[in-house]
Order: structure tokens, then C-alpha cells, then sequence
């Protein structure tokens, strides 16, 4: 990232200390090596000068993962729109792995979100299993149901994004073509089994 002069110091907020460290962590591939120094670094300020937007390292952090789960609804939500069942869990499940791969450190983010009494991050954290509930309606879930249907679906993706951030598919084969057939094999589960659509 270029540094900033000083001079555009005097118009720094919370927002754009938050979205540069967003942006490093992107560049580093994990929000965890993100450091207070090296967003000053990018302002060209002092570290202690930051402290006057945000609360410390884990403020940021926190700051950080609120903004990438808000991205990542949006992003879910923009590729699911006008597709319902079936077709919307294969388009939400291409759209996370996007995410994670377009934005490395932000995903790290929403990956470390914990439950905790931290109301606007558990809001956001939520939303998103409120949005995939949603589109499993057409399965006739209970809520206990979907959630289980969801925690499954979010840990193939996760599975699947983070041995690929590892180098680990080694084998000159399609990535692309292994991650649609496990998705779609998912899916056909899904349709298949006790919470096929009547």
C-alpha cells in the first residue's frame, strides 16, 4: 500500500484506519498478522496517534472483522438474488469461496468471530445464518435443522478455501471442477434426503 502523507492525517477516521488494515490483512493473507505499526506505517503517522480511532490492536481487529462480515453479507446476498432453493445455495456457496480468495485477510476475520457480548458483531455474525436460513426454507427445515444444514455447508467451504490458501491441492487438476461437483454433491444430499422440497 502507498503511504499517506501527513497532511491527509488531519481528515483520518475510525473507518479508514479499519478499512487499511482490512486492506493489509488482504495483502498479508490473515488478519492475525496485521499490526498497529504497520497501518501507522501506511498513514505515515505515529502508532500512539491511532489510539485516537481505535481501541488498540483489538479494536481494530474487531473493527476489521465487523466491516469484512458486512462485506461478505453483501456479497452472499447480491449472489443469491432472484434464485431460490437449490440454485441460491450453489450461487452463496461460490460466492464464499470468491470471497475468501479475493479477500484473504478479511475472511480470516470473519472466520475468528466468537460469540461474545459485543451486540453490533454478533448482529452481523447472525445476519448472515438468518439470510441462509432463509433461502432453506424451501427445504421445510426446522431452525435446529437448518442451522446444522448451514454449520456443514459453511465447513466444506471453509475446508475447501483453506486447503487451497495452503497450496495444498498440488495435483494439476481443476479447482474450480472439484469445488462445484463437492457443492453439488451437497446439495444433491440435501434434495435427496429428509429435507427434500414438497
Amino acid at each position: 500500500m502507498a503511504r499517506r502523507s501527513a497532511l491527509e492525517f488531519t481528515a483520518l477516521t475510525p473507518q479508514l484506519v479499519v478499512r487499511a488494515a482490512a486492506d493489509l490483512a488482504d495483502e498479508l493473507g490473515n488478519v492475525e498478522h496485521v499490526t498497529l505499526a504497520g497501518v501507522a506505517a501506511h498513514f505515515g503517522i505515529r502508532v500512539p496517534s491511532l489510539y485516537h480511532h481505535v481501541d488498540g490492536l483489538g479494536g481494530l481487529v474487531r473493527g476489521v472483522s465487523l466491516l469484512s462480515l458486512l462485506e461478505l453479507a453483501d456479497c452472499i446476498r447480491e449472489a443469491a438474488r432472484g434464485k431460490q432453493g437449490g440454485e441460491a445455495l450453489v450461487a452463496v456457496a461460490h460466492a464464499y469461496r470468491r470471497f475468501g480468495r479475493a479477500f484473504p485477510g478479511r475472511y480470516t476475520a470473519t472466520v475468528l468471530v466468537r460469540e461474545s457480548n459485543d451486540e453490533e458483531l454478533m448482529t452481523a455474525a447472525h445476519e448472515i445464518n438468518r439470510f441462509l436460513t432463509e433461502l432453506l426454507l424451501a427445504y421445510r427445515f426446522h431452525t435446529e435443522d437448518a442451522l446444522h444444514t448451514i454449520r456443514a455447508l459453511r465447513s466444506l467451504a471453509h475446508g475447501f478455501i483453506s486447503l487451497e490458501a495452503m497450496g495444498a491441492f498440488g495435483l494439476d487438476l481443476d479447482r474450480e471442477e472439484s469445488y462445484r461437483r463437492m457443492i453439488a454433491t451437497f446439495i444433491q444430499g440435501l434434495e435427496q434426503g429428509a429435507g427434500r422440497p414438497q
